[in-house]
């Protein structure tokens, strides 16, 4: 486990990316194709990638959102 506070970043603002970030150093990225099932993956992805780098939602300190004009269907 990381005891380190990190910040994760769920950037939709084009193909949507996880960012892991330890102050202003990026520990790790992750994308998958798919903006319009966002609702259907977005939870499933964020857990895979926190066990991927043995992070804990403890170990998270602020999540935040980067988007853009996100059409919907």
């Amino acid at each position: 486990m990381i005891l380190n506070i990190m910040n994760l970043i769920i950037d939709i603002s084009n193909q949507p990316v996880l960012i892991l970030k330890k102050g202003k150093k990026i520990i790790d990225k992750h994308s998958w194709p798919g903006l319009y099932k966002l609702d259907e993956t977005l939870l499933i992805e964020i857990d895979k990638f926190l066990k991927k780098n043995k992070v804990g939602l403890k170990d998270i300190k602020e999540i935040k959102l980067n988007e853009a004009n996100v059409a919907t269907k």
